[in-house]
């Protein structure tokens, strides 16, 4: 059967259309959409307005900025929005795009590897998928060529042999999202899932490094509906500089686009940029409707350099106009034109080097030094200070989310990932009902809800185990999987034959796991596995 497919498939590869892109890819999800470069920059975040009745553009020229100090103290920066990056990965001359493998063609992708445990169909995204190893690669993408050597930048996968160290579709391979590379049994629903590569370098004039991408949003449904409403964000920071970068910082950059008030929420590692019932150009308070609200949440930060997690460090504002409703912005206030402020935008400091104050504008006024742009509780409207209680006026303002400091030795790489949603409550005069709602989607359980409650996109290829341990194929000809009821966090495997024999054992550290039994002779042995405080035995039969 697979040499019949090779041979098919040589004769159809004028007639591959694996989702690779590139040019820029609008990903749409319900009613909020992200436009994202093959560069890693964001040209666009709209969300549809049901009271405009049209898409509304709530943020544009977004995305990343990474900095630090050379050994020297000098900046080495890579800001996305002044062209330090461009599409591709050192070390390889084409490697560009913008790759996609979506939910139906996982879904028949699995049936097709299912009902046989061979590939017989063509399933041009995944057989594109640009994961270490993969033997298609090249001919599924116009001549393109991954790296032989081992790269940490390149797109995640299920490997069957559990070594994860090569991808190869035609043996049941399959793509997966940045944090869901191990416990694949339980693979929340995503609908879409993206990668790219981009890179800044010396011919830009910044710091040499390398950034892999991965976008991705889900179809859950039930208790985790506002995770429906969502992106999220994966990206992964390599250093390809030969000394060490010191005191870095990563930043993702929202701009938005129509006036908003700003206020970040530590206990929450958000950032919400809330465009108030009410609110006019004209500097005057009427019942005119709002914009939608955009929030951001960090749900993964960097590690520092004894693997601790940092996460949201400090956010800051870069205001965009001297002049607001009579509330005056100085220039260090503005947007960094330069490294040594780029620096310090980085660090949490306005573009001179002075700190951000509590109230006002934040520049020149308040009574302590902050490390959050008004991070004062919207809950609480009489103890907190925020600019709505302060009766300012909103303005259009850029928001910078910030994770460091760290040290990135020679070729390390480190990691951050963020959610982004939106909220369109034009018609609610209640702000705090806005502020809440837009919470409650910047807030569901993260870390579980991949293990429990979002439905499986998997069901065809990992069945429901109702009882502990579940065999398959059985009978098996070269090997078998052993499905476990709950999840496997390792246990130990034994194979005995009918005589009592112990012939192989093996660690498992996931479900299914898989044992190859090819070179065993014909007959019928014993599968016993550490089931709890107790241990389960199943047959199966070697053809």
């Amino acid at each position: 059967m697979r040499t019949l497919y090779t041979l098919l498939l040589s004769l159809l590869l004028s007639s591959l259309a694996a989702q690779t892109f590139t040019e820029p890819v609008e990903i749409i999800n319900n009613d909020l959409s992200i436009t994202i470069r093959p560069d890693g920059f964001i040209p666009s975040i709209k969300y549809f307005s049901p009271s405009a009745g049209d898409w509304v553009e709530i943020a544009d020229s977004s995305g990343f900025w990474i900095g630090g100090l050379d050994p020297g103290g000098n900046p080495k920066l890579s800001i996305s929005d002044r062209g330090d990056m461009q599409a591709g990965l050192f070390g390889t001359d084409n490697l560009q795009g913008i790759w996609r493998v979506t939910r139906e063609e996982m879904l028949e992708y699995f049936r097709d590897y299912n009902d046989n445990f061979v590939i017989d169909d063509e399933h041009p995204s995944i057989f594109a998928w640009p994961a270490r190893g993969n033997p298609l690669f090249s001919e599924y993408n116009n001549g393109m060529e991954l790296p032989t050597a081992f790269n940490p930048l390149l797109a995640p996968f299920w490997n069957w042999d559990d070594d994860f160290m090569s991808y190869n579709p035609m043996e049941g391979d399959f793509p997966v999202a940045n944090r869901f590379t191990r416990f694949v049994q339980d693979l929340p629903a995503i609908k879409e899932n993206y990668w790219l590569l981009f890179q800044s370098g010396d011919s830009q004039g910044g710091v040499e490094t390398s950034v892999a991408l991965n976008i991705y949003y889900f179809e859950c449904g039930g208790d985790f509906e506002n995770v429906d409403e969502s992106f999220f964000i994966h990206a992964t920071l390599k250093n390809k500089e030969q000394e060490d970068l010191l005191n870095t910082f990563f930043s993702l950059k929202v701009d938005s686009k129509a006036d908003r008030f700003m206020q970040t929420d530590t206990a929450k590692n958000s950032v919400i940029l809330y465009s108030p019932y009410g609110f006019a150009e004209n500097c005057n308070l009427n019942s005119v409707e709002a914009d939608p609200s955009l929030g951001v949440r960090m749900t993964r930060g960097s590690l520092n350099e004894f693997g601790q997690e940092i996460f949201l460090t400090h956010s800051s504002v870069i205001y965009k106009s001297a002049d607001n409703c009579g509330l005056v912005y100085p220039e260090a206030t503005f947007h960094p034109d330069n490294d040594v402020a780029y620096y310090n935008r980085l660090q949490g400091l306005w573009n001179d080097g002075s700190s951000m104050q509590s109230q006002g504008n934040g520049y020149d006024q308040g009574v302590r030094s902050v490390k959050y742009a008004f991070p004062g509780n919207l809950d609480s409207t009489t103890s907190s200070w925020t600019e709505i209680n302060a009766n300012q006026f909103a303005g259009e303002r850029t928001a910078l989310i910030t994770s460091g400091n760290f040290t990135l030795l020679p070729g390390a790489v480190n990691e951050i990932a963020f959610q982004i949603t939106a909220v369109d409550l034009s018609n609610e005069v209640d702000l705090l009902k806005q502020v809440d709602s837009l919470k409650k989607k910047l807030t569901p359980n993260y870390d579980g809800f991949n293990r429990t409650g979002c439905t499986p996109v998997n069901s065809e290829l990992f069945p429901e185990v109702e009882q502990e341990l579940l065999i398959s194929p059985n009978p098996s000809l070269n090997y078998i999987r052993i499905y476990f009821q709950d999840v496997c966090d390792g246990r130990q495997i034994t194979i005995f034959d009918m005589q009592g024999r112990k012939i192989i054992e093996q660690d498992v550290f996931h479900s299914p796991a898989r044992i190859e039994v090819g070179h065993l002779p014909a007959g019928m042995y014993l599968v016993q596995a550490q089931i709890g405080d107790g241990v389960v035995v199943e047959r199966f039969v070697k053809r």
